[in-house]
């Protein structure tokens, strides 16, 4: 004889808290460009100036492998894999509503 399993589904959760608490709480929704740390930030700044890797590391007094290493941190926290969709990854956040 088979049993019956009830279905369920998957919770999906951010920072913790599952996802639907988010809905109806009034919770702001953390963007995931604020996983990126401060140094990613600054690297994903200089990137946002247009600048080289080898230029971007001499800026931040670091080695362009360093630099390179940011970036796969960077493009892989906010599930992107270019500069282009870093650049409109940073102005979706700057222009979204945030919930305050």
């Amino acid at each position: 004889m088979s049993e019956v399993r009830e279905a369920t589904q998957p919770t999906i959760s951010l920072n913790g808290n599952p996802l639907y608490l988010y809905a109806h709480s009034g919770m702001p929704v953390p963007l995931p460009i604020d996983a990126l740390s401060k140094r990613e930030l600054q690297v994903a700044s200089k990137i946002m100036e247009g600048l080289p890797n080898k230029i971007i590391a001499t800026e931040l007094f670091i080695s362009e492998r360093t630099v390179k290493f940011h970036c796969a941190n960077i493009y892989r926290k906010l599930n992107i894999n270019s500069r282009t969709a870093l650049i409109a990854a940073c102005f979706k956040t700057l222009y979204s509503p945030r919930g305050d």
